[in-house]
């Protein structure tokens, strides 16, 4: 442990009291809340701190010119991330903690699934931030079809790209590849269990002591890595195949899948990995 990480949840609480005060005396910001970590009461001295302003739809086209000097207002920056974006600015400070602000304008807010349980700051007058949680709750994920065929499409591509980049010695580009398929994995069990799975290149809460996954799974997960030498890839893109294969089977149960078992064995039968050991 390093000398600053000794410090960082008495610094978490300061930045946390910092952008409370500044938020409310500010009459420019309607309404503010935390979501991620701190919404759900999972926070470590880790976590970033997720934050979300609501403002009228002026203000919001000017986020651009004001967001930077907010930041600043909360502490010592390192430095920002996606500062050019419209909606967004990442703020890393020197106390090695970050705050992720986002901006929305009031006529954009509507109920959905990253709304159901957020941490209210500061409410618009007319509650709006309190009646849009409330409403959230009502609102149920429901697998699509367009999700189960794109799910299914992108492990074959990475499956079969794999094989191309081993084939071309673009080693680090097939572990990428492979570090995708583990995802996809892992978004396959979050729809067995009708939870809602991270966009694709999120690994955020799939391992450790925050996971939603089982510990079967999360046992699983630790099979499927693989060193840069490539010296297990044959067995490990056989677990990820089986794997893949067995939610299929478990999602037939719930829904008509886009490509069904022998489907999905013909495609993985396309390319052979025991042919590979020399490349």
């Amino acid at each position: 442990m390093q000398p600053f990480e000794k410090d960082m949840t008495l610094a978490r609480i300061e930045l946390c009291q910092k952008i409370e005060k500044s938020l409310k005396a500010d009459n420019c910001i309607l309404g503010a809340f935390y979501g991620g970590s701190i919404a759900e009461n999972q926070e470590d001295p880790y976590s970033d701190i997720d934050l979300r302003l609501v403002v009228d739809l002026e203000t919001f086209h000017q986020f651009n010119q004001f967001k930077v000097g907010l930041v600043n207002q909360w502490g010592t920056i390192l430095f920002l991330e996606n500062e050019q974006s419209t909606n967004l600015l990442i703020a890393h400070y020197d106390t090695f903690i970050k705050v992720d602000l986002f901006c929305y304008s009031i006529e954009s807010l509507v109920p959905s699934l990253w709304t159901r349980q957020i941490e209210i700051i500061k409410d618009v007058p007319s509650h709006l931030l309190t009646n849009l949680m409330v409403n959230s709750r009502e609102v149920s994920y429901s697998l699509s079809l367009s999700e189960l065929t794109n799910w299914q499409t992108k492990f074959f591509a990475y499956y079969h790209e794999v094989y191309r980049r081993i084939k071309r010695h673009e080693h680090y580009y097939a572990l990428d590849c492979i570090d995708k398929m583990r995802q996809l994995i892992v978004i396959g069990w979050h729809y067995q269990a009708e939870l809602l799975p991270n966009s694709l290149g999120d690994w955020a809460k799939y391992q450790g002591a925050r996971s939603r996954l089982n510990n079967q799974q999360q046992e699983q997960l630790i099979d499927f890595f693989l060193d840069q030498d490539l010296s297990q890839l044959t067995d490990v893109m056989a677990e990820l195949s089986l794997a893949f294969l067995v939610i299929c089977e478990g999602l037939e149960k719930k829904a008509t899948l886009p490509y069904r078992k022998s489907d999905c064995q013909k495609i993985f039968d396309r390319v052979d990995f025991g042919c590979l050991t020399d490349c």
